[in-house]
């Protein structure tokens, strides 16, 4: 902590503290010693004075003291006259308390408890009242009254001037008072106004004096001012005194709670910018009235950014361009707000640009090498001259605003700015001694302007209604600003900035004239998505930055794909040096999640994403691609391939209503007419409620006309969620739109293995770690384009194993679905048994999604606790996971028999440790005949995740396999078999290929001769060396069979196309006449699937045959 001591102008009324106490640059107390003062506890007077001073300059706390007593006051709560003496109090201690106490004081005034923030915490602990919104309150009550009084008197005045006088009167009024507390006019000045008539006369007087004064364009009455027609302050006008003295009272002590000479620019910055989102309109009762502009309205509100969020930008712009440089190189500099509001991105700016000129001229000299820097009140011990800080404001600060009173109010806060931190008696010397211009004239530096509409739009701009042109009236920046577009640079250094959140499209758009809409069609390739941010990021990237640009914009730019158009247009020029996201809580008031992104034409290295908990990683980013970098980035991009995406399979088609008040009625109000509805709560993961509303319609309207769109959703997705639950759609045929349409493909695959997938544990980790809206604290929803983004894993069905991953997961969900059905109607003691059934189940689910995506046991581990799951089985009772068993454990409830409930999963958790003793078992059981059709899929289907056992292993598992595919060749559950077969054929003993065809000519059904030739096709499509011989008899025995086989299935299509396929592939597999046959078919095949795997074949061959194979 650091001590400054505070130079005010003191007067009777007026007694500022002595000290400030700072952490770093950050003041955190006010301290004001007064040995004199009668007991702390009985005069007020002392305490209103200080807390008016911390309050107004928002500082946590101030201490107040007699030496005898020490009392630490709130800095957040606003005084107010009458306030007693232990109003906003926090602590008081009496000296002979200290040593009692010292704890106490410790936990909060020792430096590191102010640095931890126990102070802060402690101020807030009796409530918080800012004081910008206070003021605001103040400035929006004057608003009012002045816009009734000037109405009033002046009928004839349009409402565009009356918004114009109105804000004039307020700015420049505030203006010089904030001068008269800093000490550069005559403090009461203002005040004396109201002991005459005619106040508002005499007011125009002292406008006058200022603008003979300061000459900065900030008192101007002789026309346009940076688009405000400034002549409405005419003598003219008619103005109420006791309007006009009400306000002015309010500024002064006692009834004033403002001390101005320590209210920042950023503060008053915090203010104006909301201030700017109402203006003065006409009431519908006649009259005025104030009201929020459309455009705001629109957007949401008006997002001012919060003051760490503008010095991360600042940050990482403005400082960075100024490492390693001399003043006369940053004097280079040029830095530009294209919509700047209430400037409070250039104030930052010019903040940083004063604080390093003052650290270099420090370091290097002080005031005796740098005439510019002279010894004064800042913290350091020196301030640049007034002059310096001017021709740093003038040199490198730019900001354009379509609104013309927002150019008037940042004007007003970069004047504020300059004159921040100067003595009364350095002002009055300089003031004597500058004649021309005491303060610079901002009107080349801050200009009004669209950004967004350049001088190749001025042939249309008569086709646009007269009362919005102003809107649309184009910003040429190479004429505004002659200085940085010329033959010597091309363009600003640094594009910063808040652009407006303004959508052109979609149920929150502001409406464009269509010429403005057809500009902006051409003219920004991000047109695809329609919005003002958008196009503020394209244009400042395309002309107006030759460095950095960098903005805080909603955080869908980041990763949603339609902005993947404009994230690729960002990157063609510059490369993304930092990526923020803050979240949704950055605004005061809006939910709207944020990020802050900075991009430099001259950076090549990797991009840093920093994620709202602080979490840091870099990645390179290029093209249209999201600016997500997850520390799962190795999992995802597995999960992501071979993947296909659901498109047109999820549709939002659900019932829409406008007047939901007269529309939807409780299902026990409704009419025989109303339609029961599914709305989003009925919905969970594989269940369904009933419905409880029904919606009223016309019955003429075009529901009745199309039931297929909601016949046809057998399942239906949660709309307003963290991440994707699907349930059937039961109970009801229609539902409204805070519900999504799942719908089954044409052909393949299932739709419960969409379900399956959508539902599964990796599917909910992948759509959290890429959706960024999944992570918002309030208004989640799963939306269309999010579902089309995750990667459905796409399966073949004439692949044996796809198909089996396929159907075990349909299989679970229809157990999972009855399940669910039946917990309704189930009896207390039933529901827990059905609980953990759906558990077990849901846990299986989950494993075979895993499996089935190939993440390994670690990386499925990753994916479970990055969601909260604790790695175990989701049905097992012991205080043991199975993943902590030891194989011994796990053996044992193996012993146990498939009747208990961690019998599966201790089955697959020892086929993932490759336990050498879990094939001849699995060969074991499937020999036994008496097996339930459960058992026996989860013994193939463990069989065939064997996949990397040692070859001895997998040729045990293989005659296991085989030996009950001929115990069961009388059984219905053949085909699985004869799958897992074909996985291992390879391994199959030479010599049990004999039996194998005496079994393939003794089976008449066609689905087992295909599984069985798939079999035989992998077994021949393989070298055996040292069997030869054998092998090539074997070839010559089975060649008739496959080949007329393959005859009987192409005339009669018997089997289909794949028994038909199968069989073309194993007899050209065995001789090389098979692949004529093979060719001869081709020419006369038909079906699209046939064609290309044959083709497939045939070129695999071929390839084989040109490396010198047979």
């Amino acid at each position: 902590m650091s001590e400054h001591r505070l130079q005010t102008i003191a007067s009777d009324e007026r007694r500022p503290p002595q000290y400030s106490l700072f952490v770093g640059d950050t003041r955190k107390c006010f301290v004001e010693v007064s040995p004199h003062s009668p007991e702390l506890g009985d005069d007020a007077a002392p305490a209103f004075q200080l807390r008016r001073f911390a309050w107004s300059a928002n500082v946590p706390a101030s201490i107040l003291s007699n030496f005898e007593d020490l009392s630490i006051y709130s800095g957040r709560v606003r005084p107010r006259l009458g306030d007693p003496a232990d109003a906003g109090l926090i602590h008081r201690f009496s000296y002979t308390e200290y040593e009692k106490h010292w704890d106490k004081l410790a936990a909060l005034l020792s430096p590191d408890a102010v640095k931890r923030g126990e102070l802060d915490r402690a101020a807030e602990l009796g409530g918080v009242e800012p004081v910008d919104d206070a003021f605001l309150d103040e400035l929006e009550r004057w608003r009012r009254r002045l816009a009734q009084s000037i109405h009033e008197r002046n009928p004839e005045l349009s409402i565009r001037a009356l918004n114009t006088a109105v804000q004039l009167l307020i700015d420049r009024i505030v203006f010089l008072r904030i001068c008269e507390d800093r000490g550069i006019e005559p403090y009461g000045q203002l005040r004396s106004l109201q002991q005459r008539p005619n106040a508002y006369q005499r007011l125009l007087e002292q406008f006058r004096r200022a603008n003979a004064r300061y000459n900065a364009g900030l008192f101007r009455f002789d026309g346009i001012s940076a688009g405000l027609d400034t002549s409405v302050l005419s003598p003219r006008l008619l103005v109420d005194d006791d309007v006009l003295c009400d306000m002015l009272r309010a500024l002064y002590y006692p009834e004033s709670p403002y001390e101005f000479s320590v209210v920042s620019a950023d503060i008053l910055g915090h203010v104006y910018e909301r201030f700017l989102g109402n203006e003065i309109v006409p009431a519908e009762a006649g009259g005025v009235t104030v009201e929020q502009k459309p455009e705001v309205r629109k957007s949401g509100g008006v997002y001012y950014t919060p003051s760490h969020v503008v010095e991360s930008i600042v940050k990482a712009t403005v400082d960075k361009l100024c490492e390693n440089k001399t003043p006369d190189e940053v004097a280079q500099i040029r830095i530009l707000d294209p919509s700047c509001g209430s400037g409070s991105f250039l104030n930052a700016a010019y903040q940083h640009l004063l604080d390093w000129h003052q650290k270099y001229y420090i370091a290097n000299g002080g005031s005796k090498q740098h005439p510019n820097c002279i010894r004064g009140n800042a913290k350091d011990g020196y301030d640049l001259t007034f002059e310096e800080r001017k021709r740093i404001l003038l040199n490198s600060i730019h900001g354009v605003d379509i609104d013309a009173q927002a150019i008037e109010i940042t004007k007003l806060s970069l004047l504020l700015k300059v004159l921040e931190g100067e003595s009364q008696g350095m002002k009055r010397t300089q003031l004597a001694l500058v004649r021309d211009l005491p303060l610079p004239d901002l009107s080349n530096n801050i200009q009004c302007g669209n950004s967004l509409i350049t001088s190749d739009f001025s042939a249309r701009i008569e086709q646009i209604p007269e009362e919005e042109r102003p809107q649309f009236l184009p910003f040429d920046y190479i004429t505004a600003f002659p200085r940085v577009f010329n033959s010597n640079r091309t363009g600003f250094d640094a594009v910063i900035g808040n652009p407006p959140y303004i959508s052109y499209s979609g149920p929150h758009s502001v409406a464009i004239p269509d010429e403005v809409r057809s500009y902006f069609k051409t003219k920004y390739r991000s047109f695809r998505w329609p919005a003002a941010h958008a196009f503020f990021i394209e244009r400042s990237i395309e002309t107006l930055s030759r460095r950095y640009v960098a903005f805080i914009v909603p955080d869908q730019v980041g990763h949603l794909q339609r902005y993947g158009r404009l994230r690729s247009v960002l990157l063609e020029s510059t490369h993304l040096v930092e990526v923020r996201y803050w979240g949704e809580n950055v605004f005061k008031g809006v939910t709207t999640p944020a990020l802050t992104f900075v991009a430099d034409k001259n950076h090549h290295g990797p991009a840093v994403v920093i994620d709202r908990d602080g979490s840091l990683r870099s990645a390179s980013i290029a093209g249209d691609a999201a600016w997500n970098v997850s520390i799962f980035q190795s999992i995802l991009d597995k999960v992501k391939k071979t993947s296909f995406s659901l498109d047109k399979l999820v549709r939002d088609c659900g019932i829409m209503t406008s007047r939901s008040e007269e529309q939807v009625v409780l299902l026990a109000d409704a009419n025989d007419t109303d339609i029961p509805v599914l709305e989003g709560e009925h919905v969970d993961r594989y269940a369904c409620g009933r419905p409880t509303r029904a919606v009223r319609l016309d019955p003429t309207v075009r529901i009745r006309k199309s039931t297929h769109a909601f016949e046809s959703a057998r399942f239906l997705i949660r709309q307003t969620a963290a991440y994707p639950k699907v349930g059937p759609r039961e109970h009801a045929l229609y539902f409204r739109n805070s519900l999504l349409a799942l719908y089954a493909p044409e052909t393949w695959p299932d739709v419960r293995y969409l379900v399956g997938l959508l539902n599964s544990r990796l599917m909910r980790f992948v759509y959290t770690e890429t959706v960024r809206e999944s992570r918002q604290q309030a208004f989640t929803q799963v939306k269309i384009g999010s579902l089309r983004s995750l990667p459905i894993r796409e399966l073949n069905p004439y692949v044996p194993e796809d198909k089996a991953f396929h159907d075990e997961i349909v299989r679970n969900v229809d157990e999972i679905l009855s399940l669910y059905g039946a917990l309704p109607k189930a009896r207390e003691d039933e529901r827990n048994y059905i609980e953990q059934r759906i558990a077990l189940v849901d846990d299986r689910i989950d494993r075979l999604v895993f499996r089935l995506y190939g993440l390994s046991r670690e990386e499925s581990a990753l994916v479970s606790k990055s969601l909260g799951y604790e790695v175990m089985d989701a049905g097992q009772k012991p205080d043991k996971r199975v993943e902590e068993m030891t194989s011994d454990e796990l053996w044992g409830v193996l012993d146990l028999g498939p009747g208990h409930n961690l019998w599966r999963s201790c089955l697959e958790e020892l086929v993932a440790r490759e336990d050498p003793g879990v094939a001849p078992h699995v060969a074991e059981m499937l020999r036994t005949k008496d097996l339930a059709p459960d058992t026996r899929r989860a013994l193939v289907f463990a069989a065939e995740q064997a996949q990397s056992f040692e070859a001895d292993v997998r040729r045990a598992l293989a005659e296991g396999l085989l030996s009950a595919a001929l115990a069961l060749r009388d059984a219905g559950e053949e085909r699985p078999l004869w799958a897992a077969i074909r996985r291992y054929a390879s391994l199959v003993p030479v010599e049990e290929v004999d039996t194998l065809l005496s079994f393939l000519r003794d089976q008449d059904p066609p689905k087992t001769k295909q599984a069985a030739l798939q079999a035989i096709q992998n077994i021949f499509s393989v070298e055996f060396p040292g069997l030869s011989p054998a092998v090539e008899a074997l070839r010559a025995r089975v060649h008739s069979l496959a080949t007329q086989t393959s005859e009987a299935s192409f005339v009669t299509q018997a089997g289909g196309p794949s028994l038909a396929l199968q069989a073309f592939c194993a007899a050209a597999s065995l001789r090389d006449t098979g692949l004529d046959i093979l060719k001869e078919r081709l020419d006369r095949c038909e079906h699209p699937y046939l064609m290309m795997r044959t083709a497939e074949f045939l070129r695999s061959v071929q390839a084989r045959d040109e490396g010198g194979g047979r």
